[in-house]
């Protein structure tokens, strides 16, 4: 029987060998910063999450991690855009972004559309502090 757990834990028991481990959730993140997560931000916090877009569309994903994605497309209204290269992200790649939130918005949006069913959609209103290609 002590076998069989052991065997177990080994081979598929165990969250990290299963694959259920999502590095991004344990990563170091910059100075001053903390681990975007979208319960949590509030106006004046600094947070660190990652960006993807694709050349054929014209929105621009926010997501906590690149291995457990959960897209909030445009949600970045950024005061200080034109001093980043946005336009360069639109490659398929993800970006890590560090931004200041000025202020949460909240809006209504039906979800899917046209089916009569509401949900709040975030947008935050900020200031980029660092963009560049995630590692």
């Amino acid at each position: 029987m002590v076998k069989l757990l052991l065997w177990m834990v080994a081979f598929g028991g165990s969250s990290a060998a299963s694959g259920a481990v999502d590095p991004d959730e344990y990563r170091t993140v910059s100075e001053g910063a903390v681990a975007f997560a979208q319960q949590s931000v509030e106006a004046g916090g600094t947070y660190e999450g990652f960006l993807i877009s694709f050349p054929d569309r014209g929105e621009v994903y926010l997501s906590a991690s690149r291995y457990r994605v959960s897209y909030i497309a445009n949600a970045l209204q950024c005061r200080n855009a034109d001093q980043f290269p946005l336009a360069s992200i639109r490659d398929g790649r993800w970006w890590k972004v560090v931004f200041e939130v000025l202020a949460v918005k909240e809006s209504a949006v039906e979800d899917p559309p046209g089916s009569g069913k509401w949900a709040w959609r975030h947008s935050y209103d900020c200031v980029l502090k660092d963009l560049q290609p995630a590692g």
